[in-house]
């Protein structure tokens, strides 16, 4: 592993896809590793101890310092070049007629896939690890945010770098705390050091920050059973099973504090379809503070009131579990 040491770092935006099924189109697993190729611009420049901040389709996910990057050189790939200048910038367009549009400013030409030019070339593949230093964006912000901090103002390249100067106003807002970059990167050669890292891998249901980040948009930083909180605390719920339904429906998800969120999803607590009150599970009525929440109207809008079908299953559920307990 290459020490990160103390330098002030250059800074990079990372960008990754996913498909509509929230798959990652690229080797990518965000809140651990971001994988790239010598054919995308700047990608030799990125180094050990640099500050990347990724962007996934249209929400900026988080940030990190990279501790290493694996190098895996003659590694063979198929590219699709524009048919003019040979870019491999290109934007595929699903609904055009035409599916390609280069990306090359001078150019910006857009063919069909007859007209594409597919290569197979040597190049060497790219993967920057930063598994200890990830930090989850605390409160959503599009891309649009994103470029304001770029040098580079062609949005068609996956790793750009960005104002190292100002950075650190981005990374408060999406951190929602103070940052000091110094700190940071003391704390990371230091913990090298004495082997302080932890081998960890987090699971993230895919799709599950958009959906946070969405019903964050929709009803601000808000628990729906407890009210304003920090956001770092929040989280996004889904009345209904995923593992069952596979969907992020907005209007079948609740923000909630993340103590709130695990007594939901143990049914100990639900809420009434009927009034849209707060029912808390007896045996957790001997702690004040979730006795007080019985029969608490929620903190939302009736406008962002989930779906009272949604709910009435999880409260039967519910209910079930109450007698029992």
């Amino acid at each position: 592993m290459s020490s990160a040491g103390t330098r002030a770092p250059k800074a990079w935006a990372f960008h990754t896809k996913t498909h509509s099924t929230g798959i990652s189109i690229y080797d990518d697993v965000i809140d651990s590793h971001y994988s790239y190729n010598s054919n995308v611009p700047n990608s030799q420049q990125v180094a050990p101890g640099d500050l990347v901040v990724i962007r996934q389709d249209n929400f900026v996910a988080g940030w990190a310092i990279i501790q290493s990057i694996d190098v895996t050189p003659n590694c063979l790939v198929m590219l699709t070049r524009c048919p003019a200048c040979r870019s491999t910038a290109l934007t595929t367009r699903v609904t055009k007629a035409l599916k390609y549009r280069c990306g090359r400013s001078s150019c910006k030409l857009e063919f069909g896939e007859a007209s594409a030019v597919l290569t197979e070339e040597l190049v060497t593949n790219y993967r920057a690890c930063y598994p200890d230093t990830w930090n989850e964006a605390a409160v959503p912000q599009r891309r649009q945010t994103l470029e304001n901090f770029t040098t580079v103002k062609n949005s068609q390249n996956a790793i750009r770098p960005l104002d190292g100067e100002r950075i650190h106003n981005l990374l408060t807002v999406l951190s929602q705390r103070t940052i000091n970059l110094r700190s940071e990167q003391t704390a990371l050669a230091e913990a090298e050091i004495i082997g302080g890292f932890k081998e960890a891998m987090v699971l993230r249901r895919r799709g599950q920050r958009e959906f946070r980040f969405r019903l964050l948009e929709r009803v601000g930083a808000e628990c729906a059973v407890l009210g304003p909180q920090p956001p770092q605390v929040l989280e996004a719920a889904h009345i209904q099973s995923f593992a069952t339904t596979g969907k992020h429906d907005l209007d079948g998800g609740l923000i909630l504090r993340r103590d709130i969120h695990s007594l939901f999803d143990a049914h100990l607590l639900t809420i009434d379809p009927k009034n849209m009150q707060v029912q808390v599970a007896p045996k957790l009525r001997i702690y004040k503070n979730y006795e007080s929440l019985q029969s608490a109207p929620l903190h939302l809008a009736e406008q962002h009131h989930p779906k009272r079908e949604f709910l009435e299953e999880h409260f039967e559920r519910s209910m079930e579990t109450f007698r029992a307990s």
